[in-house]
């Protein structure tokens, strides 16, 4: 923990980021992960700075993987997710980042919340990662009301759906300032 702390504390003179692109087709997957380097000091108010910096210089997209053919392209996560609460199937195969990987997951429903708890497995059957999702059963289109994520052994992280809030909980760091 101290080191993690020490490392939070200290402003490294540069800041590594990553950009990814993709695209599917029925047959092929292509992507392409790009890294550029910004000063230490950048925060979320240089975002579009970052963006204008790397747009017309990511590298040329290459072929990752194959899709299913016929049948057609892998889902992708959340498309296969979606699909598998939809059809409450126990297994589907979904593509990211161009390896294939399987969504292995169970169902309940508890009160007025359908539930599924899922693990990814890759292609060679190792357990990657779980998480778990509810929804409101009346409102199957809705958001989620919550779901957890954990992402290795030691790390879960939990989203929930708040009420809207009647004003800002922080004040706004910008002004619209009228000419």
């Amino acid at each position: 923990m101290t080191q993690a702390r020490q490392a939070y504390r200290e402003k490294s003179a540069i800041l590594r980021l990553s950009a990814s692109q993709g695209r599917a087709t029925e047959r092929e997957y292509f992507s392409a992960v790009d890294r550029v380097s910004v000063p230490g000091q950048f925060t979320w108010f240089d975002c579009r700075e970052v963006v204008n910096a790397m747009r017309g210089n990511l590298s040329p997209m290459e072929a990752r993987g194959k899709g299913r053919g016929d049948i057609g392209a892998f889902p992708t996560f959340l498309h296969a997710v979606k699909k598998t609460l939809a059809d409450n199937a126990r297994e589907r195969e979904f593509q990211h980042n161009g390896s294939i990987y399987r969504l292995s997951s169970r169902f309940a429903e508890r009160e007025n919340s359908h539930f599924m708890q899922s693990s990814i497995h890759a292609s060679n059957g190792r357990q990657t990662s779980q998480f778990r999702v509810w929804f409101d059963a009346r409102r199957p289109a809705a958001l989620p009301l919550s779901f957890e994520f954990k992402p290795r052994s030691f790390l879960t992280l939990r989203f929930e759906q708040t009420e809207p809030q009647p004003r800002p909980l922080v004040r706004p760091l910008l002004k619209e300032v009228s000419a």
